[in-house]
């Protein structure tokens, strides 16, 4: 197997982040828009590299390591990364602002819209007692 590795600049000299381009999570359908943004995808323009042949995609888009971190964790286990956490609802405002600037997610927004729907309803339940 060739090894196809991708080496994304951070925004905030975190270090670099490389992606195995041969991984399996890459082909699941939550990570469409991102294959676009990384130049797997035909349609869009060619991403932006330096000098370096880093791609520039975070550090054009102001995003932290830490926040694109958590951005791949969700791409890779989706909903079920928020299993482990104590209270995901801390690290949805930030993981969604990153989904958002990579192109958004179909599955984070409607995990998001039923933890929506839940509260709403555990509210009128408690309302009605």
């Amino acid at each position: 197997m060739d090894i196809n590795i991708l080496k994304i600049k951070t925004f905030d000299e975190e270090g670099n982040i490389f992606i195995d381009l041969n991984s399996k999570w890459l082909s699941n359908d939550r990570v469409r828009m991102f294959r676009y943004f990384i130049g797997l995808e035909s349609g869009f323009k060619k991403p932006n590299v330096n000098d370096n042949n880093e791609l520039t995609l975070l550090e054009d888009n102001k995003i932290t390591k830490s926040a694109f971190l958590l951005f791949l964790t969700f791409m890779r286990c989706g909903p079920a990364m928020f299993e482990s956490i104590e209270s995901p609802e801390e690290i949805i405002p930030s993981l969604l602002m990153t989904t958002n600037q990579l192109g958004g997610c179909d599955e984070l927004d409607d995990y998001i819209n039923m933890i929506a729907l839940k509260k709403i309803s555990d509210k009128t339940r408690i309302g009605k007692k």
